[in-house]
C-alpha cells in the first residue's frame, strides 16, 4: 500500500512536475486528513464494527462499544452460564445467570442494589455464611432492632437507656433480677424493694419494703410470718385503736351464755357478732 505524506508532495515538486498535479495532491491529503479525524462510529461504523466477540462452539464472548454504554458479556449455551458488565454515564451493573440462581449488582451515585439468592462475606472484622450468620468485630449502632434473638455475655443498654444482661443478671430502669449467688431475687436496684423465691432452710423473704441494711419496714417471710417496723393503719385507724375498739364492742354486746366467745341462741346471747361495717369481724 502507497502512502502518501507531505515529504512525497514536495519531492515531487522538486522534480519539476506539473504544479497542478502537486496542488492536487496536497488537497488531496489535506481532506483525507479531516476526513479520518472526524469519523464518527455511530453514523459510519456498521453494526459488527463496533462489536467484537470470539466465538468457540458454544462459548461466545463479546465487548460492544456504544457512545451510550459499554458491555462485556460471557455466555455458556452448553452450561446455561451467562455473564456480563454493563457500563453505562449514570450506571454499573453486574449480571450473573446459573442454573442454580441469578445475581445482579447495580451501583449508581445514590446507592448500590444488590439482589441476590445467598450473600456471602469472608473478611478479617465481618463474616456472613449463607445462612445468615454473621460474626464481626466493632461497633454496631441501630436505631431500632426489631425480632430475632440476641445471644452473648453482656448486653450493655448505655446512658440513656437503662438497660444491662450478663448471665444471671438484667437490670431494666432502677430494678434488677439478680441470680448471683443463687440469690433469685427481684429486686430495685439500691435492694430497697424486692420479692425472692425464698429458702425454707434459712427463713428467707418473700417480699420486703424499706429495707435499710439490716431490717425491713414490711417483710413476708418463708414460713409465712409477716413483720411491720413501724404502726399499721386499717382504714385510718392503728391496729391497737381497732382492737380497743373490738373489745368495747365485745362488752357492750355480751349478755352472758357462759364462757363461750359466740354463746348460743338458747342461752340468750353471748359473744360478738360484728357489723358490716366492724373493719375486723365483717357482718
Amino acid at each position: 500500500m502507497a502512502i502518501y505524506t507531505q515529504s512525497t508532495a514536495d519531492s515531487l515538486a522538486s522534480d519539476k512536475m506539473d504544479g497542478r498535479v502537486a496542488d492536487y495532491l496536497y488537497e488531496l491529503n489535506e481532506n483525507l486528513s479531516y476526513m479520518f479525524n472526524n469519523l464518527s462510529p455511530e453514523d459510519n461504523y456498521n453494526e459488527e464494527a463496533r462489536l467484537i466477540y470470539v466465538q468457540r462452539g458454544k462459548r461466545l464472548g463479546t465487548l460492544e462499544v456504544r457512545a451510550d454504554k459499554i458491555e462485556l458479556r460471557v455466555q455458556d449455551d452448553e452450561n446455561n452460564y451467562n455473564t456480563s458488565m454493563q457500563l453505562f454515564a449514570n450506571l454499573l451493573k453486574l449480571t450473573a445467570d446459573t442454573p442454580e440462581g441469578s445475581s445482579t449488582i447495580a451501583m449508581t451515585g445514590e446507592k448500590i442494589e444488590l439482589t441476590t439468592g445467598k450473600f456471602i462475606v469472608n473478611s478479617t472484622n465481618l463474616k456472613i455464611d449463607a445462612a445468615g450468620n454473621a460474626t464481626f468485630s466493632g461497633r454496631v449502632e441501630a436505631a431500632t432492632i426489631v425480632g430475632g434473638t440476641i445471644t452473648g455475655t453482656n448486653i450493655n443498654g448505655g446512658d440513656t437507656i437503662r438497660f444491662k444482661a450478663r448471665p444471671s443478671y438484667v437490670q431494666v430502669g432502677d430494678f434488677e433480677v439478680n441470680d448471683d449467688y443463687d440469690r433469685h431475687v427481684f429486686q430495685s436496684y439500691d435492694e430497697v424493694t424486692g420479692m425472692s423465691t425464698g429458702d425454707a432452710a434459712s427463713n428467707e423473704y418473700l417480699l420486703w419494703a424499706g429495707w435499710n441494711g439490716t431490717s425491713s419496714t414490711f417483710a413476708v417471710f418463708n414460713n409465712g410470718d409477716v413483720r411491720i417496723r413501724g404502726t399499721l393503719y386499717i382504714n385510718g385507724e392503728t391496729i391497737d385503736e381497732l382492737i380497743e375498739s373490738y373489745i368495747d364492742n365485745s362488752s357492750s354486746s355480751s349478755g352472758g351464755g357462759g364462757n363461750s366467745p359466740g354463746g348460743t341462741p338458747s342461752s340468750g346471747g353471748g359473744g360478738p357478732t360484728g357489723d358490716e361495717n366492724d373493719p375486723l369481724l365483717g357482718g
